[in-house]
């Protein structure tokens, strides 16, 4: 019997460009994850791929499933997110725009030109006043326009820094914002990992007094992501 992976249905399923990303891959250190076998890989594109908690699924109709030795991918469509993952049982109907009604991770990929960005790894040596200014442009960019036209409130800015995404550096930014008719302020975490022609960012945001149901499966998630230096 064929591999699932080159099976001619299969590749009529997936589309030839999603059947070679999942080719290359499936072979590929990339997704050796720590996490749980039993999550499936999520692969956005042949540079990053995630493990996907039992508690998260992707919202319908942006991916592609296949499997292969035991192992469950989804392969995620071309879109306005490279992930976008919603509470499993939770409908497009019931999920806020922007932020799922109880938590969400969600993944953009920004394209870009060979040497737009850092390299993936690189240190990331802002100075004070850098690191400052860029607090101040991400918070401006981030909640000002909502601030002011009473879509969120502010609660709570934690600034920004740099964080360590299993060994990558990320620029990480961490506030809370109520949002007017919700039970719950809602949590954000914002990464943004440089990869010399594209700049991910990433999303993972939870219903403040929620955090004890989410925010394990969230971070799980986030350590689990692997990238491919470019």
């Amino acid at each position: 019997m064929p591999s699932p992976l080159r099976h001619p249905h299969l590749l009529a399923r997936l589309g030839r460009k999603s059947y070679l990303i999942l080719l290359l891959v499936a072979a590929h250190p990339l997704v050796l994850l720590s996490q749980s076998v039993d999550w499936p890989i999520v692969v956005a594109n042949e540079h990053f791929a995630l493990r996907l908690p039992a508690s998260l699924q992707l919202a319908e109709g942006t991916f592609a499933s296949a499997e292969e030795d035991g192992q469950q991918y989804l392969i995620v469509s071309p879109g306005r997110y490279a992930v976008r993952a919603q509470p499993t049982g939770l409908s497009e109907e019931d999920a806020a725009p922007g932020v799922a009604r109880e938590a969400s991770l969600v993944v953009d990929i920004q394209e870009g030109a060979e040497g737009d960005f850092n390299k993936l790894g690189d240190v990331l040596a802002f100075s004070d006043d850098e690191l400052e200014a860029l607090n101040s442009e991400l918070r401006t960019g981030f909640v000002g326009e909502a601030e002011r036209e009473g879509l969120i409130s502010l609660e709570r800015w934690g600034g920004t820094g740099i964080a360590e995404l299993e060994q990558t550096p990320a620029v990480h930014v961490s506030y809370i914002i109520g949002i007017p008719g919700s039970d719950s302020d809602t949590a954000i975490d914002m990464y943004m990992v440089y990869n010399n022609d594209s700049m991910y960012y990433i999303t993972l945001s939870y219903m403040a007094n929620q955090a004890a149901a989410w925010k394990n499966d969230l971070l799980a998630a986030l350590e689990s992501m692997r990238f491919e230096r470019r």
